[in-house]
């Protein structure tokens, strides 16, 4: 069982496999993007990677976690082209999630 997030959720949130809640935000942005993972994994460490449309990769971020149950980080998206973005994050606990992001 995991706890409950339910003040957490929104139109941004999701849930994926062991993830309790993963929230990227904002959606569409121009400057920067913050992530946040709550899980009950223990996940320490992510690596968010960012794609274009035509599946190259563009960016990739390692995040540090400060706590066993939430990682959250801000980053920036400046030098990503406008448009639509696919985003990967991998945990080191191997747990994948997969979202989209809008630069304007």
């Amino acid at each position: 069982m995991g706890w409950d997030y339910s003040e957490y959720f929104n139109e941004n949130s999701f849930t994926s496999g062991l993830i309790d809640v993963l929230e990227l935000y904002p959606i569409p942005t121009s400057d920067e993007v913050s992530l946040t993972i709550l899980t009950d994994n223990k996940t320490r460490n992510a690596k968010v990677s960012i794609f274009n449309t035509d599946g190259e990769l563009s960016k990739t971020i390692d995040i540090e976690g400060e706590n066993g149950n939430i990682i959250m980080s801000t980053f920036d998206v400046q030098d990503l082209a406008d448009g639509y973005h696919f985003v990967r994050i991998i945990t080191d606990k191997n747990e994948i999630f997969s979202s989209s992001l809008v630069k304007i």
